[in-house]
């Protein structure tokens, strides 16, 4: 990590730089709360570090998990004729996020950086996507798809660069 850190320090060519995780793993309920208070002083002492050397810090948020891939339940409703829809890994998944939540606000708010949840791009006409017209948004049950990132990433160019013109050259 410092090797990346210092690389990132003595690059002007990088101006903005976004990190993410699958942050459950390190803030979830089960984990113990030294742990979570070093996630989150990590985190910090990251984005102050970058802050210093002038960089941008875009926090990314987390993308809905499924229980098993999407590829796998399309495949399995063709070969039974059903039309069963997967479910979200952990039940409802602001419930399940909310302590990411909690720590991805709690560091924008110390001015460190900027926080950009990215699960509003899965959800349309209240319920999760898996696919969109046929096409895979994953490709297992928490890694998007080439279509899905690029979905994604369409849904949020906006706040990845704020004032930035729209154009077919970028």
């Amino acid at each position: 990590m410092e090797l990346i850190l210092d690389w990132l320090e003595n690059t002007p060519q990088v101006q903005t730089v976004f990190i993410h995780n699958r942050w459950i793993e390190l803030v979830n309920n089960h984990r113990d709360t030294r742990l979570r208070q070093l996630v989150a002083d990590g985190l910090r002492h990251t984005c102050a570090r970058l802050r210093k050397a002038g960089k941008q810090i875009v926090l990314l948020g987390p993308v809905p998990e499924w229980t098993f891939g999407p590829r796998k339940l399309m495949r399995r409703n063709a070969l039974l004729n059903a039309n069963r829809t997967d479910r979200l890994l952990g039940g409802d998944f602001n419930t399940r996020q909310r302590p990411v939540f909690a720590l991805l606000e709690h560091m924008e708010s110390t001015g460190l950086c900027r926080f950009i949840p990215l699960h509003g791009t899965f959800h349309k006409n209240g319920r999760w996507q898996a696919e969109d017209g046929g096409q895979l948004m994953y490709c297992d049950d928490n890694h998007l798809s080439p279509y899905g990132a690029k979905k994604m990433v369409g849904g949020i160019i906006d706040q990845l660069f704020p004032g930035m013109e729209r154009t077919a050259a970028n």
